[in-house]
């Protein structure tokens, strides 16, 4: 479990304008629309849903684990198609989780990913009352 990438502080830490959803190396998960990194679980230490949020994080987690072992960059037979459909249904459950935050959820394909565009998103929850994807 990656207990320490994100500590959990008293206080909660700022919430992101967008939570863009993209397994990546390092390994990451989520960013805001200036592409700074962070995890969900900080910015709702108080959800009521906060203990599933932890377990959609560690699991996301989990996916960008495939992308930073360095398999996407060195087997051309990578499970991109997998790997996309684990993502975005845990990105899909987060956003589920998390209700209406009025905070975009948007999950985007991976830069190298040969399957789809760059920057290539689906937008889950666009922020308002009503849900999207």
């Amino acid at each position: 479990m990656i207990e320490d990438a994100f500590p959990d502080d008293a206080d909660s830490d700022p919430m992101p304008d967008v939570i863009r959803i993209m397994p990546d190396y390092g390994p990451i998960y989520a960013s805001d629309s200036e592409g700074c990194v962070f995890g969900v679980s900080g910015c709702f230490k108080d959800h009521p849903e906060i203990e599933r949020i932890r377990e959609i994080e560690q699991a996301l987690y989990e996916v960008a684990f495939w992308i930073d072992g360095g398999d996407a960059d060195n087997n051309p037979k990578f499970p991109w198609d997998k790997m996309d459909a684990e993502a975005l249904r845990l990105a899909r459950e987060l956003a589920a989780v998390l209700g209406d935050t009025g905070i975009p959820v948007i999950y985007r394909h991976h830069y190298n990913n040969p399957n789809f565009e760059r920057d290539s998103d689906i937008v889950i929850y666009d922020g308002s009352s009503r849900r999207s994807g």
